[in-house]
């Protein structure tokens, strides 16, 4: 029986392409496949008229509406930007009484698009550097029953690359309240002369938090430059400002000469308040109770220089505990500068954290090499019928966006993450043959160019996670189990393993697999060539198993 397992395996990874399946917990893949698709995605209203919410999402050329049922563009309309171009885009209800949810999009003006036809209903030319660059919706305020806009005007722009970088400051940053039915100003909210440098860059939506029964904003200095890595420049605290009167009722500060990007939770230590998430991107996110200011947690980056915190979304209560869970994006760009750094051309990685103990539940990691998996992210409601919300997100330099599920069965095998690169162009795949069922015990794994001669390891763990290992990265968590002894990648890069569930490590113990256990495969293998550290590793493969 093995013999013919074995058999199939080289038949598998002599056709290779045939075994890669998309992920089964993949509820959508958008069909906008240009450059920069999903630099931003929203949730908005029903625009194709099936009954359910779609989504929104730009390149920063084409706002498109994404039927949230097909993937397929709804709709679109050219904005004039260039590919991957910061842009802001936000849902701000029906504000042309047509029945269908209109969008906001900023990109150095405001416009407003109606979700019927895409056609612009207003628009605001630029008055001053950075105007847009954060929308948020908020409660009517001119009593003409439509929601109104908060804009962003961080007052700087950011020039140049590489190691010459520009910053040009026009003030100190502000934010505008505009009319959603005309665009017109309503009201300027402002910092101390001299306290910020990008203030307006970052909105939210608070709860209410002195008792006048509107929601309140928050508001930090954050700039996200089109072109260089960023944020580059902002700084000054996050303030608090009531929605009744606009009036500042408090502030959380922030490192000197840190940008700080916020995103509303929902209320993780039961004090009736929702929270903030505060990221200094690239390096950590830290969760603040806005009611007193209390730091409940902080996370640190999941590897060196990988844009963490670039991306948050609250999902809901995912895990069933009764508290609402959050997803944060790490990219990982590929890019070198303002001064010369080197970043990681990693697949990019999102990680799904329990609201009440901050641990990671799960772990999504990119397939693509380079493809920036979780620049953007957005909670898309419950899609598949499960009642967990599901979670967008957005891959731009691979020109991708998918929407995954909140409650991640990965019960057919689902390749993901991305191997290191073996030579100028091959990366090591982990590929299987067989079926998930225990009774069967007919799963077999395999490895496809991998560096011939060398010695590897088929291991698993109970877990995802994504670090840098030398040549590539480590998908799986901790603790390992190892299939079997070591072995010697073939001649042509290939290395198979049966797995025997009726065998140690699978068969008992702390890597027991059983029915409805989920499983997480790489292949580990040493790795001489330059810079590679000594060691490299395929992608990774997920398996939920059946009876």
């Amino acid at each position: 029986m093995n013999k013919t397992r074995e058999f199939a395996l080289a038949a598998l990874v002599a056709c290779a392409s045939s075994t890669w399946v998309e992920a089964n917990d993949t509820l959508l893949a958008a069909t906008v496949q240009s450059p920069g698709s999903g630099l931003v995605v929203v949730r908005t209203g029903d625009v194709d008229g099936d009954g359910r919410p779609d989504l929104a999402e730009s390149d920063g050329t084409v706002v498109r509406w994404i039927s949230s049922a097909t993937g397929s563009v709804v709709r679109s309309a050219v904005l004039g930007g260039f590919a991957g171009q910061h842009v802001a885009l936000v849902d701000v209800g029906d504000l042309d009484a047509d029945g269908v949810a209109d969008l906001a999009v900023g990109l150095e003006a405001v416009w407003t698009y109606s979700g019927a036809t895409g056609q612009v209903l207003w628009q605001i030319p630029a008055p001053s550097p950075g105007f847009g660059h954060a929308l948020v919706r908020v409660d009517d305020r001119d009593g003409d029953g439509l929601s109104e806009i908060l804009v962003g005007v961080p007052e700087m722009a950011v020039w140049g690359g590489g190691d010459v970088v520009h910053t040009t400051y026009v003030g100190d940053g502000r934010a505008e309240i505009r009319s959603g039915a005309t665009g017109a100003l309503l009201a300027t909210l402002a910092p101390p002369p001299g306290s910020s440098r990008g203030f307006g860059g970052s909105l939210a939506i608070v709860d209410d938090l002195d008792g006048d029964g509107r929601a309140d904003l928050a508001i930090a200095p954050f700039f996200q430059p089109p072109t260089i890595p960023g944020p580059f420049g902002a700084s000054g605290d996050v303030r608090l400002y009531s929605g009744a009167t606009l009036a500042q009722i408090g502030s959380i500060p922030s490192p000197p000469n840190r940008s700080t990007r916020v995103t509303t939770l929902g209320d993780l230590d039961g004090d009736g308040f929702g929270e903030l998430a505060l990221a200094r991107v690239w390096e950590s996110v830290v969760v603040v109770a806005p009611a007193t200011g209390t730091v409940l947690r902080s996370h640190v980056s999941l590897t060196t220089y990988d844009r963490y915190g670039q991306s948050i979304a609250d999902l809901g209560d995912v895990d069933g505990d009764g508290v609402s869970d959050y997803a944060i994006g790490a990219p990982q760009p590929l890019q070198t500068g303002p001064f010369g750094f080197s970043f990681d051309a990693g697949p990019g990685a999102v990680r799904v954290h329990s609201g009440v103990t901050g641990a990671t539940l799960f772990t999504l990691a990119g397939t693509e090499p380079y493809g920036r998996f979780g620049w953007s992210l957005a909670n898309t409601g419950d899609l598949d019928g499960d009642l967990i919300a599901d979670l967008a997100v957005g891959s731009p330099q691979a020109g991708r966006l998918a929407v995954y599920s909140g409650s991640t069965h990965n019960s057919a095998p689902n390749p993901y993450c991305v191997g290191g690169l073996t030579t100028g162009t091959q990366r090591a795949r982990l590929l299987h043959a067989g079926t998930t069922s225990i009774s069967a015990n007919d799963l077999s794994l395999a490895v496809s160019d991998a560096l011939p001669g060398q010695s590897g390891l088929f291991v698993y763990a109970r877990s995802a996670a994504f670090s840098t290992f030398g040549g590539g990265w480590r998908c799986i968590g901790s603790p390992l189990f190892r299939l079997g002894p070591v072995i010697v990648i073939d001649a042509g890069g290939s290395a198979t393993r049966v797995l025997d569930l009726t065998a140690p490590p699978a068969a008992g113990g702390p890597g027991a697999i059983g029915a409805g256990t989920t499983v997480y495969f790489q292949f580990l293998f040493r790795d001489l060539l330059p810079n590679h550290g000594g060691r490299n590793a395929s992608s990774a493969l997920a398996v939920t198993f059946v009876p």
